[in-house]
């Protein structure tokens, strides 16, 4: 039996091994293929030619789905080897919520969605990694706008005693109870949802270690016909490390990760130069 488990977290560091190798052989690569489209814009802007702009939009949309399934790729093989380094400060979760529902909310107004943030906090600082949560609730957002296409998504954070705790529910058909405890398996989330993320199915997982590695919790409740809400309580409250930044700062390029978190819910005709300045 202690040969067998031996040979098991082998193979699992292993796994992880090949994760973390790829998602950055990965990186490289679409870092290049950025850097020529970009050299390729001016040109195509120069054209005037409505098909090139339109080919020019499906290829950017290209790049920041395979962008999202990179990262996605990345963050499970440190979570399989162990890591997943936080890097703490603090900053007011109520305004970077806000902040990010409003620009989703935007961003995906045309196809009929909404998401709408709802909190009586005005303020509420945490010490997190700002990235990484930005991550878990674009995650959530992503799903719950692809469940209900079309439909109403709602974010609200509550703050309890020692306690925040963000909510993002859908109008969307739901999930059966059967498929609930595989929801949040790297590779056990319900086929359709996986097909329809582009992310392989690793969002809800990424969304639950994230939540874990900051002492925190993600619970998930969903019925048939009745939507789904999933549920993420953080330790609120605790000292920085860093310098509080700015509200709406991120540390990693905040319009990057959104575009590639959304790939999978607006359509390439959103990735337009025009649009995108």
């Amino acid at each position: 039996m202690t040969e067998e488990l031996s040979d098991l977290y082998g193979n699992c560091r292993e796994a992880a091994n090949i994760l973390t190798d790829s998602g950055a052989g990965l990186k490289n690569m679409l870092s290049v293929l950025k850097m020529a489209s970009d050299l390729l814009l001016p040109y195509i802007e120069n054209a005037g030619d409505p098909r090139l702009d339109m080919y020019a939009a499906m290829l950017r949309h290209s790049y920041y789905g395979l962008l999202r399934l990179t990262n996605n790729i990345g963050e499970m093989g440190d979570v399989l080897n162990g890591g997943m380094a936080l890097a703490r400060t603090s900053f007011d979760i109520v305004a970077a919520v806000r902040d990010l529902a409003g620009t989703v909310d935007h961003l995906v107004r045309g196809s009929g969605a909404r998401v709408l943030f709802e909190s009586r906090e005005k303020r509420c600082v945490i010490c997190a990694d700002r990235r990484r949560l930005d991550m878990l609730l674009l995650n959530l957002l992503s799903n719950s706008l692809q469940n209900a296409p079309g439909g109403l998504v709602r974010v609200s954070v509550v703050s309890c005693a020692d306690r925040v705790v963000l909510c993002v529910s859908d109008n969307g058909p739901g999930i059966r109870g059967d498929a609930l405890p595989s929801a949040w398996s790297s590779y056990g989330a319900p086929r359709a949802l996986a097909a329809r993320a582009g992310g392989a199915g690793m969002g809800l997982a990424l969304v639950q270690h994230i939540a874990r590695r900051h002492g925190g919790s993600a619970v998930l409740e969903s019925s048939p016909g009745k939507g789904t809400t999933v549920t993420v309580s953080l330790p609120a409250g605790q000292p920085a490390a860093r310098k509080m930044p700015a509200d709406g700062a991120n540390d990693d390029g905040g319009m990057q990760q959104l575009l590639a978190e959304l790939s999978g819910v607006i359509g390439y005709e959103k990735y337009t130069q025009l649009y995108l300045d």
